[in-house]
């Protein structure tokens, strides 16, 4: 039988307050003169009786209520954060959320199409976006039809649709049996052009677990991508940021289900930092180096030095620690440190230092450290509830990292 620590709390309540009520109808009888011990035996069982049964059944009625609260939902995502929000509250949240972000202007975004360009015939951007971003796979040779302030797309007994809303600033998606999505519509020239919040550029991490349940909603709306974060249940912290590349991303939401001394966010914002600026970036295996079948090593040097390797080039292991490659034209030196924590690439006698080695999974690989330059205010933070002292509200304003007291 699972424990439940409200009963002694319910109990002890409704016992002070029967006890309040009982002392107040004697205080009332010695005032009045009413003599209760007068009262025959028989109605004196039945008045404690029916006292005892309400005095159960309120505790009982309380008891139940709780336990609704507690009683876990549909299987599924958990969409409750706090027992100080419902449900519809927390819908409401995400809703606002995604509103106020839309707003700020602060996600970057990608272009899609003009909405005015679209006709039967000149169609070719819209019908590749839904193809491949959308749930449509009836698509082959649809009609579409632009008329006005709704464009129709259908083909056999299937169809879809794209409606502006009002104020012409966001275009909405509707298939069926499916939901409904929402594009940012900008008007420039006396046409609308129709984004998507770029998914290359912007990423959301979720904070601890009530920050990566909040932020897969807002994520699931927008559009993104999300990462987690754990700070206060790991130590060290832990979390998937490595998997990010912080050389394309331009905007970052950091997301908690409720901010209260602004510590724990203040803290993620520091390690999203920390990763950002100087991120290790996975490139290729030593061992596959080594056993000269590596094409990676060759594409990298190609697309990140200027040398123009010939087609003739070719990986020449000169010993465990030390690889040379060479095309005729150029003289290129990859050194493994005898420690081997480090690797040093000689391209034409200049040399980069830039990278390290980690020995995972009986493997040496070989990460290149990238630093990358946060532009002011590409990092925000939002949440769902805010706590100020003992007071809990609402709080569904996106706010700039400025406000945290960074330590």
């Amino acid at each position: 039988m699972p424990e439940f620590p409200q009963l002694k709390l319910i109990i002890k309540k409704e016992f002070n307050s029967w006890w309040g009520i009982a002392s107040g109808i004697a205080v009332i009888a010695t005032i009045t003169g009413f003599n209760l011990l007068s009262l025959s035996v028989i109605y004196t069982i039945i008045i404690v009786g029916f006292i005892i049964i309400l005095f159960m059944a309120r505790v009982m009625y309380k008891v139940i209520g709780t336990l609704e609260k507690c009683k876990p939902g549909p299987k599924g995502p958990r969409k409750s954060i706090s027992t100080a929000l419902t449900d519809t509250d927390v819908e409401f949240a995400i809703y606002y959320l995604k509103k106020k972000i839309t707003q700020s202007n602060f996600l970057d975004l990608e272009y899609l199409f003009t909405w005015e360009d679209i006709t039967e015939s000149e169609n070719k951007q819209l019908i590749n976006f839904l193809v491949k971003n959308q749930p449509l796979d009836w698509i082959r040779h649809p009609k579409v039809k632009n008329d006005n302030n709704i464009i129709t797309i259908s083909e056999g007994a299937n169809s879809c649709s794209l409606k502006l809303n009002e104020e012409k600033n966001n275009a909405i998606l509707k298939i069926a049996n499916s939901k409904n999505y929402e594009f940012p519509a900008i008007q420039e020239n006396q046409k609308h052009k129709i984004y998507r919040y770029d998914p290359k550029k912007n990423i959301i991490i979720g904070v601890d677990r009530g920050g990566a349940i909040v932020g897969g909603m807002l994520a699931k709306n927008l559009g993104l991508a999300i990462s987690t974060l754990a700070i206060s249940y790991a130590n060290p912290p832990k979390s998937n940021l490595k998997n990010i590349d912080f050389s394309i991303i331009k905007k970052i939401l950091l997301v908690d289900d409720a901010i209260r001394k602004g510590g724990t966010m203040a803290a993620a914002f520091k390690i999203v930092r920390q990763e950002w600026e100087r991120q290790e970036r996975y490139l290729f295996s030593w061992d596959e180096i080594q056993r000269k079948d590596d094409t990676k090593f060759l594409e990298f040097l190609t697309q990140n030095y200027e040398v123009n390797l010939a087609k003739t080039a070719k990986i020449q292991p000169n010993d465990d620690e030390t690889v040379n490659i060479s095309d005729g034209n150029n003289q290129i030196f990859f050194r493994l440190n005898h420690e081997r924590t480090g690797v040093s690439l000689t391209i034409n006698n200049v040399i980069d230092n830039e990278f390290i080695v980690r020995r995972e999974r009986r493997k040496l690989n070989i990460y290149k450290i990238i630093n990358n330059k946060i532009d002011d205010g590409a990092v925000r933070t939002t949440c769902i509830l805010h706590q100020s002292g003992s007071k809990i509200t609402p709080y569904y304003d996106v706010y700039n990292t400025n406000t945290l007291v960074i330590g």
